[in-house]
């Protein structure tokens, strides 16, 4: 089972195309990514991006299952600037 997530853009009033992850942690990672890669729209307007789960993907059935609403994960400016760290104490 995978989840199906989608960016939603305040000012485009709109969610972008969605994407598949196998949980919240992991399209959040992803997220984080767009939030923090300087040539992304997303890192360029912080405070305009939002990240929702909308559903469902059974990948044995080949079903899709939206919710009756999108769920908000998280805000874009939660994963502006993180510091990453290699596992061994070396911050990069």
């Amino acid at each position: 089972m995978l989840k199906v997530y989608s960016i939603l853009d305040d000012k485009a009033q709109c969610f972008n195309t969605p994407y598949f992850a196998q949980n919240d942690l992991v399209a959040g990672r992803s997220f984080g990514d767009l939030c923090n890669d300087s040539r992304s729209l997303v890192s360029q307007h912080l405070g305009d991006f939002h990240l929702y789960c909308l559903g469902e993907f059974d990948d044995d059935k080949g079903i899709l299952k939206p919710y009756d609403t999108p769920v908000f994960i998280s805000h874009a400016l939660q994963y502006a600037h993180v510091e990453r760290n290699d596992g061994d104490g070396d911050t990069l």
